[in-house]
């Protein structure tokens, strides 16, 4: 029976050392599913590009967002007159390899396109159009 101990004590160390809190799981196959967490904008004569960080979790910060593996799209942002943070809910689907559909629940159930400028297991910028 103690041989069977020690190997097994072994293998749930290296299990624990090898878990690193801060690892999460990336979809290989379609890198926008995940949370992403705002850094910066860059304006330009025409448009504003926003650049996201992945992240393990939805953020509590301002501008963050996530797109679910089940088309379930939250934005995290601020709204009406004071401003009051709040988590806007919806829908999302890729048209194609760049250009994503935003189907907004609330305030006035707006549909707007982002089309992605860059997207990795670590980043994502993108960009607004409205029509």
């Amino acid at each position: 029976m103690k041989h069977l101990l020690i190997p097994l004590f072994v293998l749930m160390i290296a299990l624990f050392f090898s878990c690193n809190e801060d690892d999460f799981i990336v979809d290989k196959d379609n890198f926008l599913i995940g949370n992403w967490e705002f850094q910066k904008s860059t304006e330009s004569y025409d448009r504003t590009t926003y650049q996201m960080k992945r992240t393990k979790n939805f953020s509590e910060r301002g501008g963050s967002i996530h797109l679910g593996n089940d088309s379930l799209y939250q934005y995290r942002g601020s709204w009406g007159f004071g401003m009051q943070p709040m988590i806007f809910e919806g829908t999302w689907s890729s048209i194609n390899d760049t250009l994503i559909k935003i189907n907004l629940l609330v305030p006035d159930n707006e549909v707007f396109k982002l089309v992605v400028n860059v997207i990795n297991k670590d980043e994502l910028h993108y960009y607004y159009i409205y029509n």
